[in-house]
């Protein structure tokens, strides 16, 4: 009986994620990924979903990312380089 509850509760829940984001999307006529992780950003009760559903972000994006950390670090660090003595 208390299965039924939590698989009812799971429904509603999915429903209120997926058709948020789907009005979200107002130039497209599909739920995408993109939508599904704004709704997660945007509304303070969906924020537990952020490290689930993190904002999609180009292999680019982060690799420049990753090059803007290390020049502020104070340690250099070099995959190429190996402490063999």
């Amino acid at each position: 009986m208390h299965s039924s509850r939590y698989i009812l509760s799971l429904e509603l829940f999915i429903d209120y994620l997926t058709i948020t984001a789907y009005k979200q999307e107002s130039d497209s006529k599909q739920l995408t990924y993109k939508g599904l992780s704004k709704v997660v950003e945007d509304e303070e009760k969906l924020q537990f979903l952020g490290d689930i559903v993190p904002p999609k972000v180009l292999v680019k994006d982060f690799l420049e990312s990753l090059k803007k950390k290390s020049r502020m670090s104070p340690f250099d660090v070099d995959s190429s380089s190996s402490e063999s003595e």
